[in-house]
Formats: structure tokens, sequence, C-alpha cells
């Protein structure tokens, strides 16, 4: 069992102790797998639930109790019944009507991690958890009741991003309709998710007014996410995040028979070794063995980059390509946050798609992280306060102020360090959103809205260096144990296109002309 303590600092939540013992394995549970006639259910129906001990997830909060529930979903198709599993976090203090729903990055294909194994026997398959799990602390101590779903599914496909969507909103289904807590049809729902989590989170906010219109959404805010599979992958390839390269291409062959059956002809002996390293290990142990690797190369496929070019993949690639239809626009409000030099997820394709989001009728505020030293894994720690922020407001019943589209840039690099030397750390703001002109929404003055404030220490994902595209400049080095970075200093901000944001690190404001489409990377299809 894992037991987290979290130690606090402002608002900076370090995770303390770690003690794991007793593994559970989701192939030999018996709760994973449906009785018979699951399929005749509809979306978002309960096929069984139980509660799980508590204990295992503290996190400084007082858990009142914890559950899960196996639930029907769809598999990249309203028309091709799912099943999966969530996980409930109810606080002692929990508030009633009130929803907190979450994209847990578990960025593997490795049945031993995800989430709610994690939760129930610990994070030694999944070492995102750990992270994720010390940013949930706010939201429940916050008293809110918090949804974590499997939204990878029993197919363990990262990156089959439409699927993520079908099942984190039929995880909320399930959820409001759980006869165990204070919720109902009426409850307000927010929904946050980095990385993998992300990309599932974003699939949501596209799909939620077609697929499950009668849930009330009030927001949703994601970084690091996929919008696009191949230019994530063309990205990562031969760099040190080579792992996650190899880990999309096997995702979206394991969701997609048409995809697995072409794949057969195409992949060496390698190529399948390598897959199935992929499907057999966490994402710690895919990254470490394929760093620097060209995964598309002659090693792997009998044609380089002979998947690519195969019909069925580029089937596939379209339907999980984001930004591309107008049906799937969201259009609750949305905060997203990308770092420029992220060396996993190409920043071009999440602009690209927020620009067309934008060009449809979308409210977004989309924060560009500037500074060269920030990668795929600190960024997520380093937006999270202000993604409490805006959940947090949005179900207080706050609503934001822009009515179409916000472009930031924030550096948090040591040119925007305060006078005092060093990082020091601030309690995340409650009130509200400042304008562009420096009135606030909410009660904030524009003395306040000049202040200087600093990101929180932590941590993100497991892997950092350089992509092909990113900076040549080094990452933060992390903690051999923890995979802890060096605190992130004070934020330079600027705005574009609407009001400012609800970042907590704000120094000083210009007008910035909006960004331009950029060139598509290679096989982007629009």
């Amino acid at each position: 069992m894992v037991r987290l303590s979290y130690v606090r600092f402002g608002v900076a939540w370090c995770i303390a102790i770690i003690i794991v013992s007793g593994f559970s394995n989701a192939a030999s549970d018996n709760f994973y797998t449906p009785k018979n006639g699951w399929r005749s259910s509809s979306a978002g129906d309960i096929l069984a639930w139980r509660s799980i001990d508590a204990s295992g997830i503290k996190a400084n909060v007082d858990l009142t109790v914890a559950y899960q529930i196996l639930y029907r979903t769809s598999q990249n198709s309203p028309k091709n019944p799912q099943h999966s599993v969530t996980t409930i976090l109810v606080p002692k203090n929990s508030v009633k009507n009130k929803l907190v729903v979450v994209g847990e990055a578990q960025d593997s294909n490795n049945a031993n991690s995800v989430p709610s194994v994690g939760f129930v026997s610990g994070s030694r398959d999944s070492p995102n958890l750990v992270v994720d799990e010390s940013l949930l602390v706010p939201y429940l101590q916050a008293g809110y009741i918090v949804t974590v779903p499997d939204s990878e599914g029993p197919l363990n496909a990262f990156t089959a991003g439409r699927s993520g969507g079908y099942q984190t909103l039929d995880s909320i289904r399930a959820t409001l309709s759980f006869d165990k807590l204070s919720l109902n049809k009426n409850t307000t729902v927010a929904g946050f998710g980095y990385s993998g989590g992300g990309q599932a989170i974003s699939w949501a906010a596209a799909l939620q007014q077609s697929y499950a219109p009668e849930i009330h959404v009030a927001g949703w805010a994601f970084g690091g996410f996929i919008p696009n599979v191949t230019a994530l992958v063309h990205h990562a390839d031969s760099s040190r995040a080579s792992g996650y390269a190899a880990s999309a291409i096997t995702g979206l062959v394991d969701a997609y028979p048409d995809l697995e059956k072409a794949s057969k002809s195409l992949l060496t002996s390698d190529g399948q070794d390598m897959l199935d390293f992929v499907r057999s290990n966490p994402i710690t142990e895919v990254v470490s063995k394929y760093a620097n690797v060209d995964v598309l190369g002659s090693k792997f496929f009998k044609r380089d980059g002979g998947l690519f070019l195969s019909k069925a993949y580029r089937d596939v690639a379209r339907q999980n390509m984001q930004g591309t239809s107008q049906n799937e626009v969201p259009h609750v409000p949305q905060y997203v946050y990308h770092a420029e030099s992220d060396e996993v997820v190409p920043y071009n394709s999440a602009l690209q798609t927020v620009q067309y989001w934008c060009r449809h009728g979308a409210k977004v505020e989309f924060v560009t992280y500037t500074d060269d030293k920030l990668n795929h894994n600190n960024t997520q720690v380093t937006g999270s306060q202000p993604v409490f922020t805006f959940i947090q407001r949005l179900l207080n019943g706050k609503k934001v102020s822009w009515d179409a589209c916000s472009f930031v840039k924030e550096n948090t690099g040591p040119s925007a360090s305060s006078s005092a030397g060093g990082p020091h750390v601030v309690p995340i703001p409650t009130g509200g959103h400042h304008t562009q002109s420096g009135s606030a929404h909410g009660g904030h003055s524009s003395e306040h809205a000049a202040s200087s404030t600093h990101a929180p220490a932590g941590t993100g994902h497991n892997t950092s260096g350089t992509g092909p595209h990113a900076s040549s400049k080094p990452s933060p080095s992390l903690h051999p144990s923890t995979g802890a970075t060096s605190p992130a200093p004070s934020s330079h901000r600027e705005t574009s296109g609407g009001a400012a944001g609800f970042g907590a690190r704000v120094a000083s404001r210009r007008r910035a002309a909006p960004p331009r489409t950029m060139p598509a990377p290679p096989l982007m299809e629009r």
C-alpha cells in the first residue's frame, strides 16, 4: 500500500514520505471484468463498485471514503461499447453538487500503470501518480469530490485521445449517478489534466456537447496535451523522449484493429519486441530504454516511416487529431498552457489547435511558458496554481471575464526574479481575473495585478532533456530519487487578444501581437 504524506510550504506541496508495499495486478483482479450482458447497458451506467482503503491515498487531507466504479463507456466511437474504472475520493468536508474530474497522466501502455491500480496498490508502475496525487491536495482540502478515471481504458491505449474523451465523460456520468455520494444530475463539474491526462480532458471538452450534453460543465483546464499524435512522434523521436514516441505508436496499434493488422506486415522482429516491451513496462522504463533511439527507423520498421504511410494509420491519425472539426470545438471556458520548449509534445500543435478553436467561437486562455528551462515535466507543476484558481473560481459560480480568447506569454526565468534574491512562495489568489487594462474582475486592483509572485517547487513526468525542436539549453536537473526540480523563479507575463488571465505569477504586462499560425509539422494533416 502507498502511504503518502505531504508537507505544505505556502501552496507548494512536497512529497515527504512514500512507503510502498503489497501490489495488486489489474489482470488478476476480477473487479475489472464486467459480467455478461454489460454491452447492452448505456454509456455511463455503473456495472460494479467497491470501497477501497482510503488510508492508502492519504495526502494530508481527511478522506471519508474512497470508491472505485466499473462503468460502461465507448471505445473509438459511441457505437463500440467498452468498460473502464474510475476512482472516487471523498473528503470529510465534501461540498455538495460540485465535482472535479482529473485526467491522470498514465502515459503508459502497461496495465499495472492505470490510476486505479496505483491508488490501491502503490506507485511502483504508476510513477506519474505520485506527482499527480500531490496536485489533488488543494482540491480535496477545498472539499471537492474528485473522480479519476482510467481514461486509457482496459486497452491501455496511450494517445487514443477520442476514447479518452468518451471514458472521461462517462466517468462523470457514473460518478454523478452513484447513490453513495451527495451529487446529482445538476452537479457543477470542472476538469483538469496534463500530458496524456490533458489529452483525455481536452477530448472530453471537445466531445461533451455532442456526447454528453446533459452534464453541467463549468470549464476545463489542461496543459501539455496531445492534439496531434503524429506531431508528437516526429517531435520526440531520436531524442531523450523517444520512449514517448514508442508508447504513442503502441497505444494506437492496440486501440485500432485495422492498424494492428497493418502493423504486423510493417514491423520487424525488433519492432514487435519494442511494442511488447512498451506494453509490459512503466513509462520510466520505456523512456530509459529508448532514449535517443530512432524508433521510426529501419531497425523497427521494414520501411522507414512505413507505418505512417499506411492508410490504416492515416485514418486513425485523423480520428485522433483535434482542431479539424467545427462540431468538436469546446463550448465552455478553458485554461490551456504549454511550454515552448516542451521536448515531448510540440508547442506548435497545441497552439494551432487552440487557434482553430478560437476561430470557431471557443473561450480559451492560452498560456505560453517561454522559459527554455521548462520542459514537459516541470511545466505541469508550474501551471498547477493558476489551474486550481481557475477551477475553484468556476465551481464557486464566478464567470471568466473574457468573451473570446486570450493569448498570454509567461516567462518564469531568472530575468524576472524579485529583488529579494531568489524564489518565494505566495498563497494562491482566490480573487478575480485581471483585465489587460489592469482592472479586476472579482475585486482585485491593478496594483495587485502588477505584483510579483513565484511558482512552486515540484516535478512532473518522468523524462527530461530536449527534443529535436526544443531549446539547446539544458533542462533543469532532476533529483535522482524524487525527480524534483529546483523552484521556478518569478515570471514575466505578456498578453494579447483579450483579457489577461488567471496566472498567479504576474510581474508586468505589455501588449503583444496575436500569434500567427505556425507551419505544420511533418504529416500533420489539416
